[in-house]
């Protein structure tokens, strides 16, 4: 067995442990003894080793020794066993095209981390890596194929292989934070055709259109596509239900925010710490076309417990959300995407602070609701002995008086539905 297959093995059960780190921390958690593991993962696991910054994200120890882990187990693939130009040209491209097949699975980074059960945070990290490692690897493969051949933009190979080099590299910038932050819908719709750009000259660039490195291209644009597949049926499935409209939305303009109230068509569970991202056609000329994540603030429930109408809140900033503060319509028409989002659990704990600044409160409000739900819940079940009630206090500095505005009303029937005082 030579050292790429190898390689390609422990990469594809690294990434396999991902479906199985719930259950690896849960086993963990069952070994060790619980103030050991709370040790491990708070001093040992946990504290970061950088800071972010408008060009990387932090990085926690565990997370730079996984990192290490892989760039170390890349380094030797890339140099065992290759004893010529020609060989570490060709083992680059190889490996380029391995770390290309996760980069691609997903049209969005969240739907990835809702499939793998990850946070947002986690999954980035992931996507990063993997899209890091295939551009390093490509650069390699170009310097070792500039020794080996005279590099000519006549050839169709070398041409397909140059715009392939320039639109993954473009590609991989479009991640940068500085840019996603200045122009998210641009750096989403650009991050994602050049992706789908670069496959596409990668394909045209192999010289064989079998064995490793075009079965490592077809596995992942297969993968991509069924991803994709499933990606717009969820959106069917809690868009468009028979004799229904597509969710409507009540837009309510503040001083510095909007809130914006759904009807939903299909009914679901929602949880505090859950978002959607929404399009909103009516709001400006491209808008179709933007799709854009708010937090899911408040919600009312039917009979079956499952959210028949859910809020959002967002501060008027620039783009979209000053388009939808300046847009005349009161009711629109919203396509929904989500929910996503992982909610902290928050059941072993029996006091609950959340604490927030300016528009923040709409991530802790829902954690708020959720547990005062639960608890009143459980309260009706005390007498069996399940548990005892929680205490959750609201710390929340509003920047402007007004802001009050944005969410007295769910405060007041948090307050009137608090018949026990716990909150």
């Amino acid at each position: 067995m030579n050292v790429l297959m190898i390689y390609t093995y422990f990469l594809s059960g690294a990434i396999g442990l991902l479906f199985l780190h719930h259950f690896i921390l849960f086993i963990l958690k069952f070994l060790l003894n619980p103030a050991l593991f709370y040790l491990l993962t708070r001093y040992i696991v946990l504290p970061y080793i950088v800071r972010r910054s408008l060009f990387w994200s932090p990085i926690s120890r565990g997370a730079a020794f996984i990192h290490i882990l892989h760039w170390s187990g890349t380094l030797i693939c890339n140099i065992l066993g290759v004893n010529s130009a020609g060989a570490a040209r060709s083992r680059a491209g190889s490996l380029a095209l391995l770390h290309l097949v996760p980069a691609l699975w997903t049209p969005q980074l969240s739907f990835g981390a809702h499939f793998f059960n990850l946070s947002l945070s986690a999954y980035n990290r992931f996507h990063r890596a993997f899209g890091w490692m295939a551009l390093i690897q490509c650069g390699v493969h170009i310097i070792f194929a500039v020794r080996t051949y005279s590099f000519d933009l006549a050839e169709a190979s070398h041409r397909n292989g140059f715009i392939a080099a320039i639109t993954l590299s473009s590609a991989t910038l479009f991640f940068l934070p500085l840019i996603r932050q200045w122009a998210y819908e641009i750096f989403l719709k650009g991050h994602n055709f050049l992706s789908i750009m670069a496959s596409v000259m990668i394909w045209l660039h192999l010289e064989e259109k079998k064995g490793f490195d075009a079965f490592c291209l077809y596995f992942a644009l297969g993968i991509s596509v069924l991803t994709y597949i499933v990606y717009f049926l969820r959106q069917f499935y809690y868009n468009l239900v028979a004799g229904r409209p597509v969710a409507a939305a009540d837009l309510i303009k503040y001083q510095d925010a909007v809130k914006l109230t759904l009807t939903l068509a299909r009914p679901w569970k929602v949880r505090g710490g859950q978002y959607v991202y929404m399009t909103i056609p009516a709001v400006r000329a491209l808008s179709f076309a933007e799709s854009h994540p708010f937090s899911i603030v408040w919600w009312e429930e039917g009979p079956n417990g499952e959210a028949i109408t859910l809020s959002v809140l967002a501060k008027i900033e620039s783009g979209f959300t000053r388009a939808l503060a300046s847009s005349s319509h009161e009711h629109l028409r919203v396509w929904i995407d989500g929910p996503y989002g992982q909610c902290i659990d928050t059941k072993q704990y029996d006091s609950v602070i959340l604490i927030a600044t300016g528009i923040g409160v709409a991530a802790q409000l829902p954690y708020a609701k959720e547990l005062l739900s639960r608890q009143l819940k459980v309260e009706s079940e005390h007498l069996k002995g399940l548990t005892t009630p929680k205490r959750i206090s609201i710390v929340w500095e509003l920047e402007e008086e007004s802001h009050e505005d944005w969410i007295y009303q769910w405060m007041d029937q948090l307050l009137s539905d608090d018949s026990k005082t716990l909150v």
